[in-house]
């Protein structure tokens, strides 16, 4: 998880490959939890898991054009999002949760649709809201959902992870925000003014950002109330050796998944899930 010289990484094709098998498990892991009955917790892990997946793949996408510190705010985004799904696991908040962040995105459209001066050229579809959400707000506009944002850090040492916060949270909010050196790097990769070179390589976003995302998946199929099929198992843990080794063993684990096909059932409720 250090972004340091002295860490060995694998090369970019290896991770890439890692990537789309890895995307590949994610949906599959995805119609299994929807197949099932749904309720608040399911359908906000199967969310999370997807927007852990997708962004890990727009962090491939930057890295290969090296706009690497737009890699390492996308790395800062997956964290966030494994801090918050921890949180709900533990504290088993996700109906309070749905209800605080819809009440939120209300009021903030609704400040959108009050501005007079924009409302001429507002995208009426974009804003609107639906009778059913209209009377959802009504009904917790008398209670206000109160639900509070985790703080990382702490999420971070419950988790035993500490090293999460330190060297990808903390070390990545020095790029989400203006520093006096922000740009250096863009300046002369766009310019040829300087020497690339000088720079750090930039693997440890790659290798860190396949670890939060697995994480992110890891942490909702052990927190969804799921047993899971052996293999299912085995190919979850495969994808790890990888990153600990290089071990290739998750193709044949996930050959062996695709194999068994869509009629296989994957997963299913434990008692009293």
């Amino acid at each position: 998880m250090i972004n340091s010289d002295k860490r060995e990484y694998l090369p970019f094709p290896e991770y890439e490959k890692w990537g789309e098998a890895f995307g590949l498990f994610v949906p599959i892991v995805l119609f299994s939890l929807a197949g099932l009955p749904q309720n608040a917790r399911l359908t906000i892990i199967c969310r999370f898991i997807a927007r852990a997946q997708v962004t890990l793949k727009g962090i491939f996408h930057l890295w290969k054009i090296e706009g690497y510190q737009d890699c390492w705010i996308l790395h800062r985004c997956m964290l966030d999002r494994l801090f918050h799904l921890n949180q709900l696991i533990t504290k088993g908040e996700f109906e309070l949760f749905d209800d605080w962040s819809f009440f939120q995105q209300y009021i903030a459209r609704n400040k959108v649709r009050s501005d007079k001066r924009f409302q001429p050229h507002l995208s009426s579809e974009f804003f609107r809201d639906t009778t059913a959400n209209k009377q959802r707000y009504r009904e917790l506009l008398s209670k206000k959902p109160q639900w509070e944002r985790p703080f990382p850090e702490e999420v971070a040492k419950r988790m035993k992870l500490d090293f999460l916060y330190k060297y990808g949270y903390d070390y990545a909010s020095t790029l989400v925000h203006p520093m006096s050196n922000d740009g250096e790097f863009d300046f002369t990769m766009l310019t040829g003014l300087g020497n690339k070179a000088e720079y750090p390589n930039q693997f440890a976003v790659i290798h860190n950002s396949c670890l939060v995302a697995f994480l992110v998946l890891q942490e909702g199929m052990t927190g969804c109330g799921c047993g899971w099929r052996k293999i299912v198992n085995t190919c979850l843990d495969d994808f790890l050796k990888f990153l600990e080794t290089g071990s290739k063993d998750y193709e044949m684990s996930l050959a062996q998944i695709i194999n068994l096909g869509p009629e296989v059932v994957l997963c299913k409720m434990k008692d009293g899930g």
